[in-house]
């Protein structure tokens, strides 16, 4: 019993080493934490305190504890802010990014608070606080990564207290296996489907917007492209992923221009004229692999329901 009640914090320790190493491929950037994280251990604290409070008044109460778990999420979410986005695109991040991985680690800890483990979720939270607000660096995360990463990490602690911690200490006896094989085969795909989306590996899925590709393929197709290499030099008739004005455009080489840096001249393949800005070779991101068909109109369409916006 007493060694399972520090797997948690362990996999805390795990999924934090996880958290910086991703720094390696998304780069760091300066801490803007502040010592205002602490507050947010508050909540679970007093959450941890009301399950004690009422097991001492001999209440047991689920339905008690899943109220204050509302009112402290909504203590938690920062309204002055959520309300001062004009953009819907800068609420809609927001939301997925922070709001949403709130709710699910707030009723992760109602879980496990009814569970009698609070105590150790606390523990292994005020560590992880702690060294965010000491280290002079994090990774810069965009802002998928980090929703998709927080809301993973709450599945796998839900998957190692139900299946894991619980099996050991006898809580319970027999675990049903196709649960355990549904769940790690969905937190898998999960993991590969972020990293992959995230830029994590080294083919990168772009969604296409336009039709000037056509008949190579079209809008709502998803690109995939391999990330440059270190000098690498591209040929006429190469597929390329650069980016121009903050956005990836996906052109043909219609020629190369060597005379004093090199310059890429392109041109889409339904377009009637070449593009009128040449290409510089730090713009570009990768070289066309391959293209999935439909598979990016979600993402296209929400891109274009936020430039209406």
């Amino acid at each position: 019993m007493c060694k399972t009640k520090y797997y948690l914090f362990f996999y805390e320790l795990i999924f934090l080493g996880l958290y910086f190493l991703s720094g390696l491929v998304f780069k760091y950037t300066a801490n803007i934490y502040n010592i205002s994280l602490f507050l947010t251990i508050i909540p679970l604290i007093i959450l941890s305190l009301s399950n004690t409070l009422l097991k001492n008044l001999k209440i047991n109460s689920h339905i008690i504890l899943f109220v204050l778990t509302i009112i402290l999420i909504l203590i938690e979410i920062n309204f002055p802010l959520l309300f001062s986005y004009t953009s819907k695109r800068t609420l809609f991040i927001y939301l997925c990014s922070y709001i949403l991985p709130l709710i699910f680690k707030n009723f992760l800890f109602y879980f496990l608070t009814i569970n009698n483990y609070s105590f150790f979720n606390i523990i292994s939270y005020s560590i992880i606080i702690l060294i965010l607000v000491l280290l002079p660096i994090i990774p810069s995360l965009n802002w998928f990564f980090i929703g998709a990463f927080s809301l993973i990490k709450i599945l796998l602690t839900y998957i190692i207290y139900k299946y894991f911690i619980l099996k050991q200490t006898n809580q319970i006896r027999k675990t049903n296996s196709y649960s355990l094989i549904i769940y790690a085969f969905t937190l898998i795909f999960a993991t590969i489907l972020v990293g992959f989306a995230s830029g994590f590996f080294r083919v990168v899925p772009i969604a296409i917007s336009s039709n000037s590709m056509i008949p190579t393929f079209r809008r709502g197709d998803v690109v995939l492209f391999r990330k440059k290499k270190d000098r690498e030099v591209f040929k006429v008739n190469d597929i390329i992923v650069y980016e121009e004005n903050k956005r990836y455009i996906v052109h043909r080489i219609l020629e190369v221009d060597y005379e004093k840096e090199i310059l890429y001249i392109t041109k889409g393949d339904y377009n009637n004229a070449a593009d009128s800005i040449k290409v510089k070779e730090r713009d570009i991101k990768g070289i066309y692999v391959g293209h999935l068909k439909y598979l990016g109109y979600p993402t296209v369409w929400i891109n274009e329901y936020f430039k209406m916006s």
